[in-house]
């Protein structure tokens, strides 16, 4: 099969043009459902320019944008063979744990807006070319080519992404690698007349995945196991005598409370009034006015004397 059916170029941060395979589906497993690329030596543009022989192979999982790592590094005469395992995890949005809001682009989108943020916008206040039609929130001009050649170390060059505040996504597929490396010599005795100079080996052990997925355990009948765990409730209690204990206790001082009010009721109705008093009622408001006034002690006492007299003669 020709590469160029399966692969399409995309370009990546600090890489430049790569290309990446179209979605393909492993119907068999291990070695009989296996994806095997050989490639040659890539095109050289400069004879000149020494030459670094390697390819760096992405494996991520299948979003609009690739980012930069994880990486792997495949060498000419080096058959590397790899073993992949795909978990797909499923999380609830938290701070500092995961976010949502490049679940479908890619966390390469996360690094590239950090970085242009951090060594472009913040210190120039523009941003480049044709940047600021796809940030358009941004509300930056662009900046001039002055300004880009001025600032070509900071701006441009700078190699420096690794500190960003990017998290996971909630929702994503991770993938474990394990490589095998074999020397093509030692298998094939004219490997050097092989056509190509690169072979990989791709393949899942199973065709199965790792799900795991975050849920929601409390439910109104866990939340009342843990309340009555909470408050020792056992031996016959349950949270239904807590909540009759709850309700008796309002009854009653809501029932103490009214009693009290009708007293106070009653004491109030029980003053003496201008009208209609009774003799008894009007010596014992008078009495308790005498001892409320201010008259000496011994008039207090004659007064009283008097008044005993005057019973007896009426005796």
């Amino acid at each position: 099969m020709n590469c160029c059916e399966i692969f399409v170029p995309i370009y990546l941060i600090r890489r430049g043009r790569c290309f990446r395979s179209i979605e393909l589906y492993q119907q068999n497993f291990d070695e009989l459902g296996k994806l095997r690329v050989q490639l040659r030596h890539p095109y050289q543009m400069d004879p000149k320019m020494t030459t670094q022989e390697e390819i760096m192979a992405f494996i991520a999982e299948y979003k609009p944008q690739l980012a930069p790592f994880p990486r792997y590094y495949l060498y000419p005469g080096i058959w590397t063979k790899m073993r992949l395992n795909a978990k797909h995890i499923s999380l609830f949005p938290a701070n500092e744990v995961c976010s949502q809001e490049y679940e479908r682009l890619g966390k390469d989108t996360c690094y590239v807006e950090n970085w242009l943020q951090t060594h472009l916008e913040a210190p120039l206040n523009c941003t480049f070319p044709y940047v600021q039609e796809i940030r358009k929130e941004k509300a930056l001009k662009s900046c001039e080519p002055m300004q880009l050649i001025d600032h070509y170390d900071s701006a441009v060059q700078t190699t420096n992404y690794t500190i960003h505040s990017c998290v996971l996504a909630c929702d994503r597929w991770e993938y474990m690698v394990s490589m095998e490396k074999i020397d093509m010599t030692r298998v094939y005795k004219n490997a050097s007349e092989f056509d190509f100079a690169y072979r990989i080996d791709m393949s899942y052990n199973d065709l199965q995945y790792e799900f795991i997925e975050e849920v929601s355990t409390l439910t109104f009948v866990g939340l009342i196991a843990q309340i009555g765990g909470q408050l020792s409730l056992f031996m016959g209690s349950s949270i239904l005598n807590l909540i009759q204990a709850c309700i008796m206790a309002v009854l009653l001082l809501h029932r103490t409370l009214l009693r009290k009010g009708r007293h106070q009721v009653q004491i109030i109705g029980n003053e003496p009034t201008n009208v209609g008093e009774s003799p008894i009622q009007n010596n014992a408001f008078h009495h308790r006015n005498k001892l409320r006034s201010a008259i000496p002690l011994e008039n207090m006492m004659s007064q009283t004397y008097e008044d005993k007299l005057t019973q007896r003669h009426y005796l």
